[in-house]
């Protein structure tokens, strides 16, 4: 039965052939080379989403002159796109082996909505070719490959290849070399640093000449096939890190003299040694600190420094971290690691950790240009489609932050601008005479000539008594909220109220927030230790987080201000001892 269903399937798909050309299948001999990398073939193709209507056959079977390879075949279609993934940015040769001839009609060939050719255009009997078009720069995920019939007709596709074919020379001044002075030595070792401000690209690496050269990148040892040009050698993104990488290129003594490194473009900075700002291992402790105290609370505040501070990230405003909040031999605050601290990480933050989440002018500008975050600097645009707060981006410029510390309080300010934007934002970090509460009191004012719009949350790392978040940590809202999501399934939800912590990393949206009331949530463990998180405003967006290091109940606040306003708010932590 399954021999007659497919000899059956067949001969529906000569005839919906022959209905559409009006003649029969006639292939050329051969077919188009395939590339051994880098490829999509038509398998991989029909596994995409949102494909029109299509049948996957193979060209033996429609002609005994054609090998045994598939063929993605769509009827009456106008339209298709498919998405590539060439896994490092770069300007590629793209191949599409597709048919011509027939009612084969030539496509339009854009990417992410640009044109950038047409396919080869045959007529007579149908048959497999190849058309060829050099990209412009491309990121190395989620590109969209569009291709468009003037009418509605028959496309047939065989394979998409692409080889990236540009590359940007590494500047000797970023090399070292290790045995300058050893002549004798047959081997030298080249190394250099590449920050990586996004995750996901991978790197390819050209060298031109030379005896058996290999490189390392983190001490992997990088791939490499002969390219046009020289020896190619690619690590993917799921072997490099996130920030720093190590490479190193093992040539031979005798081609030091010619030694050059080429790049494919925005592969990242390359650096002979790593700038301060950015080493994760400088710096790690003490920090520059204020230590404000009423009596009964002690904060311990981390002062913002581009070099030594505590938090040296692009994400956060550093000045917002108080990585130790105590009273009563309790703690209330903790870090956001599961391992080893990393200052330049985006993630490794303490207490409120406060972040102004949407930036200002990254759609405006180009590759290599800045853009402003409030609280934080000018940051490097990347090749990458949209802004994400979870990127590395470079720090072009960081704003400076200037501040008084009395006993129980710190008020400080920063002050940043670009292109028309401009801002003066001013904090108070106090601790209330007499009372177990920490207040934040914000005031940001449009300092610039352009509408100022943003929003800005408190992260609350909140970690209790320095115990792990699991089971025993509740999380209790004032008013009733809606998850918008699913919950792990360690994880709690009672009367509208009331979350329970799962042991693990959990992040569900919430709606209900009616009024400055419901800004209200506390955590506690079961013993009454615990600590009450407020705002002065309605919140527009809250999200709970949490890992297995910290819980965190993220109140957002919209910041809409036209120039010359001002916008002012306040934050309040209310610690709670254990058996109250």
């Amino acid at each position: 039965m399954k021999r007659q269903g497919y000899i059956f399937r067949i001969l529906w798909l000569a005839a919906l052939c022959t209905a559409f050309t009006g003649e029969s299948l006639l292939f050329a001999q051969g077919w188009p080379a395939m590339p051994e990398r880098d490829l999509l073939t038509a398998e991989q193709i029909a596994r995409q989403s949102r494909l029109p209507l299509h049948d996957l056959t193979v060209g033996a079977a429609l002609s005994p002159a054609l090998p045994a390879k598939s063929v993605l075949f769509f009827s009456g279609t106008k339209s298709l796109s498919v998405q590539l993934n060439p896994g490092v940015h770069g300007s590629f040769d793209l191949s599409i082996a597709h048919l011509v001839g027939g009612s084969f009609a030539p496509l339009q060939v854009s990417i992410d909505g640009e044109q950038i050719g047409e396919t080869i255009a045959v007529e007579g009997p149908v048959r497999p070719v190849v058309s060829s078009f050099h990209t412009p720069i491309l990121r190395s995920h989620g590109v969209v490959l569009t291709l468009t019939a003037a009418q509605p007709a028959s496309i047939g596709l065989i394979h998409l290849g692409w080889e990236n074919k540009t590359f940007e020379l590494i500047p000797s001044e970023a090399w070292k070399f290790n045995n300058q002075e050893d002549s004798d030595s047959e081997k030298v070792t080249a190394l250099t640093y590449l920050f990586r401000p996004t995750r996901g690209p991978g790197v390819e690496l050209r060298l031109s000449g030379g005896t058996d050269p290999t490189v390392r990148i983190n001490e992997e040892l990088a791939a490499v096939r002969m390219g046009q040009g020289g020896r190619i050698f690619s690590v993917p993104g799921d072997k490099l890190r996130y920030g720093l990488n190590r490479v190193e290129v093992l040539i031979s003594a005798k081609d030091k003299a010619t030694f050059q490194v080429e790049s494919n473009p925005y592969a990242g900075r390359f650096f002979r040694e790593v700038p301060d700002g950015i080493n994760p291992e400088l710096n790690i402790d003490p920090w520059p600190r204020a230590v404000l105290s009423n009596g009964l609370v002690t904060a311990s505040v981390a002062l913002p420094d581009p070099v030594r501070g505590f938090y040296r990230g692009p994400r956060f405003d550093p000045s917002s971290m108080i990585t130790s909040l105590t009273a009563d031999g309790h703690s209330y605050f903790g870090v956001n690691a599961s391992g080893p601290r990393n200052p330049v990480g985006n993630d490794h933050g303490a207490g409120p950790a406060e972040e102004f989440y949407e930036v200002l002018g990254f759609d405006e500008v180009k590759i290599g240009e800045p853009f402003l975050k409030i609280g934080v600097g000018l940051l490097e645009k990347p090749l990458a489609k949209n802004y994400f707060f979870g990127d590395l981006y470079w720090p072009l410029k960081k704003f400076e932050w200037k501040w008084e510390v009395k006993e129980s309080q710190i008020d400080l300010v920063q002050t940043g601008a670009l292109r028309g934007w401009g801002y003066t934002y001013q904090k108070q970090i106090r601790l209330l005479e007499g009372q177990r509460v920490l207040e934040i009191h914000y005031n940001l004012i449009n300092t610039g000539e352009r509408q100022l719009t943003t929003s800005q949350y408190a992260h609350s790392f909140i970690r209790l008594d320095n115990q792990p978040t699991d089971k025993r940590y509740a999380v209790t809202f004032a008013g009733r909220v809606k998850p918008l999501g699913p919950l792990p399934t360690a994880a709690t939800f009672t009367d509208g109220k009331r979350f329970t912590m799962p042991g693990d990393t959990m992040f569900i949206p919430l709606a209900g927030f009616r009024g400055v009331g419901d800004n209200r949530t506390t955590v506690a463990l079961p013993n009454g230790t615990g600590i009450t998180v407020s705002g002065d405003f309605t919140p527009f967006r809250y999200w709970l987080y949490a890992s297995a290091q910290v819980v965190c109940p993220e109140s957002f606040i919209l910041i809409d201000l036209a120039p010359g306003e001002n916008m002012r708010w306040t934050r309040r932590y209310e610690l709670h001892r254990g058996d109250e």
